[in-house]
């Protein structure tokens, strides 16, 4: 092997090093949530830890009050200690709290629109019906979304269709699960509804692969579509002291290395691109993310 060929390949590695570290450090998200309060706090702040406590209130209280029966309370501490142990509840938790923080952040230090960023209030004023409608269903989607992190709650109807059957499966033998089912529409969520948006246009557009046009939501969407990434890992990545895992997902994206420099400054002002991603092309960046989070 020549001296080019070894330093690329050590570069590589550096950066598999830091995803793993990095991974090592998100996987807190994944804790259970008692685990996650007993030491949450320090490593995650105060507010993260309350919103996903907060979260996982709302949705046993949401599951106890479809039971219409005097021993709600009651069923309703039950569900929460149930739901508190649920990794991939918590964990999804975790990563919107993640994302509303950071939307709080670039609001404030930016001047970022939170519910209305200016490449959707573009497509909702257009002249194509489909798109504007889509575009206005997720601005009004977004507000809600604000809204109930204020609140620090979540209605069922946001989770993804697996969770939210999981989560309403405890109300089967109750048989009190049909109307929660019967006003569920997974295409109306705010994740499904910016899918659709996100796979609606190019498969790459270098103004869409932009937080300050297209809103943080829209972009953390774009980024797991064009990176092959779960959003929920992505959302959580926001909480790293490092670049490593972003900064790859938008190499895997097919961003160039001047516009992730850029969003850099904007998600994570005190991080810095890692060295060897200028060396890195975006097939490898996904090999290099496949190779740490599938082991």
């Amino acid at each position: 092997m020549d001296d080019s060929n070894s330093l690329a390949s050590n570069q590589q590695e550096a950066l598999r090093d830091a995803l793993r570290e990095e991974r090592r450090a998100s996987e807190w998200a994944a804790q259970a949530l008692p685990r996650l309060i007993a030491g949450g706090d320090q490593l995650l702040g105060q507010d993260i830890v309350a919103r996903v406590e907060g979260m996982v209130a709302s949705l046993a209280d949401q599951l106890a009050n479809a039971l219409r029966t005097e021993d709600r309370q009651e069923f309703a501490a039950q569900i929460r200690g149930e739901l508190a142990f649920d990794t991939e509840l918590v964990a999804f938790l975790h990563a919107l709290a993640m994302e509303f923080r950071a939307t709080a952040r670039l609001s404030r230090d930016a001047g970022l629109d939170r519910v209305a960023p200016p490449e959707l209030r573009a497509l909702s004023s257009g002249n194509s019906p489909t798109p504007s409608r889509l575009a206005s269903s997720a601005i009004g989607a977004q507000a809600r979304y604000l809204g109930d992190m204020i609140a620090m709650r979540l209605p069922l109807p946001e989770l993804p269709a697996e969770m939210f059957d999981r989560l309403v499966s405890r109300l089967d033998v109750c048989d009190a699960a049909g109307p929660l089912r019967a006003g569920y529409e997974e295409g109306e969520t705010r994740l499904t509804l910016l899918s659709r948006l996100a796979t609606s246009g190019p498969a790459f557009d270098r103004p869409a692969m932009d937080c300050r046009r297209s809103g943080l939501a829209l972009f953390l969407t774009r980024l797991a579509d064009g990176s092959g990434l779960d959003r929920t890992s992505i959302s959580l990545a926001l909480g790293s002291p490092s670049f490593t895992r972003l900064a790859l997902a938008m190499r895997a994206s097919g961003m160039d290395i001047a516009d992730i420099g850029c969003q850099c400054a904007l998600l994570a002002p005190y991080a810095s691109l890692p060295a060897a991603l200028e060396d890195v092309e975006p097939e490898e960046a996904k090999t290099i993310i496949a190779g740490v989070d599938h082991r």
